[in-house]
Parts: structure tokens; C-alpha cells; sequence
């Protein structure tokens, strides 16, 4: 009896792994953020830069998290780098 219990486990986990596994691509929508490029001049600073491109007068420490996260960068900047500015 035991080993009819260990084998209906193994059996169901291996059922449900493939199962999960091989059901097809997520459903899940990915809605892009629409984003200006912009690239660093001399004497920017990240903080300069969200501060520009802030129409909505957001908290800007709020922008600068935002570009931080979707460049992969932290707030120091190099001259010539391109940054994308996610645009609400």
C-alpha cells in the first residue's frame, strides 16, 4: 500500500511539472513604456536630467528611481552615455 502512495506521488508531480512546463508561452500582456533617448552631455547629472524631463512635476527622486531601473545604471553618468527617459 505504501509504495502505491509513493508511486501515485511521483507520478503526479511528474504529471503536473510537465504539465507546467510544456503549456505554452505566459498570457500575460507587457504594456513597453514609451521612453526618449537622450545622451549625456558634459556636466550632467542624473538628477539634472530627470529634473528636465519632469513636465509632470513629479518627485524627482521618484524619476531618477525610475531611470536608474530601466537603464540598469546607477545615478553616476559618463559623457556620450544614452539613456533612455521613460515617458508617462
Amino acid at each position: 500500500m505504501r509504495r502505491t502512495i509513493i508511486f501515485a506521488c511521483l507520478l503526479l508531480a511528474l504529471v503536473s511539472g510537465g504539465w507546467l512546463a510544456f503549456r505554452g508561452p505566459s498570457r500575460s500582456v507587457i504594456v513597453p513604456h514609451t521612453v526618449k533617448v537622450y545622451v549625456v552631455k558634459n556636466g550632467d547629472t542624473l538628477w539634472g536630467i530627470a529634473s528636465k524631463n519632469n513636465p509632470q512635476r513629479k518627485d524627482i527622486r521618484e524619476v531618477v528611481y525610475a531611470i536608474e531601473q530601466h537603464n540598469g545604471i546607477t545615478p553616476l553618468v559618463h559623457t556620450g552615455q544614452s539613456i533612455e527617459i521613460p515617458v508617462d
